[in-house]
């Protein structure tokens, strides 16, 4: 080969990867690898992965840019901009139930993971059922502020893990005077 044309594949193959690095989608993180084992050792029986990945920062700034444009008229969606300009990542893994006819997973495996996540320094956040969905929230603390959020949901057909890393206490704030706002208008 010549120099030319190596030069020329090296160029290629530069442009190919700063290209995928910037679509903001990849492969999940070993952290979050040993998270979703921790998960899935519970349940395994009951539900098979489908996909997984992981959205970085430039498509975290894409996804901010279409709400910002999508809700143009609507001052909530500056906050919510500013918001997702806070996320450096968001990691999810889906599983499909194996077995439809079997009921969700119990509070059992909800407590379970509690007891996991909490030696892992996660803290527990809230416990929610609704209908046939069940989930939990973790929060991890680093350097006094939020900077991991942690999501299991299971539901009908369906198992959900994903994990939210950045500032999160903006984001935080929001979803709670959001939920206070939702509590007072039904009462």
């Amino acid at each position: 080969m010549t120099k030319m044309k190596i030069k020329r594949i090296s160029l290629l193959l530069l442009i190919s990867t700063v290209g995928l690095f910037q679509t903001g989608c990849f492969g999940v993180t070993s952290h979050f690898k040993s998270i979703r084992e921790s998960v899935a050792q519970r349940v395994d029986k009951d539900y098979v992965k489908r996909f997984e990945f992981g959205i970085g920062r430039s498509m975290m700034s894409v996804a901010g840019l279409f709400i910002r444009v999508a809700e143009k008229n609507n001052d909530e969606s500056e906050n919510v901009d500013d918001l997702f300009a806070q996320i450096d990542l968001i990691e999810f893994s889906i599983f499909e139930k194996r077995d439809h006819s079997r009921n969700s997973p119990e509070v059992k495996v909800l407590d379970d993971l509690i007891y996991k996540l909490e030696n892992n320094h996660y803290e527990y956040f809230v416990k929610f059922k609704d209908g046939n969905e069940l989930g939990i929230v973790f929060l991890r603390e680093s350097k006094d502020s939020y900077d991991r959020l942690l999501l299991v949901t299971f539901a009908d057909e369906n198992m959900v893990i994903a994990e939210m890393r950045g500032n999160l206490e903006g984001m935080i704030d929001w979803a709670l005077k959001k939920r206070t706002m939702e509590v007072a208008s039904n009462n």
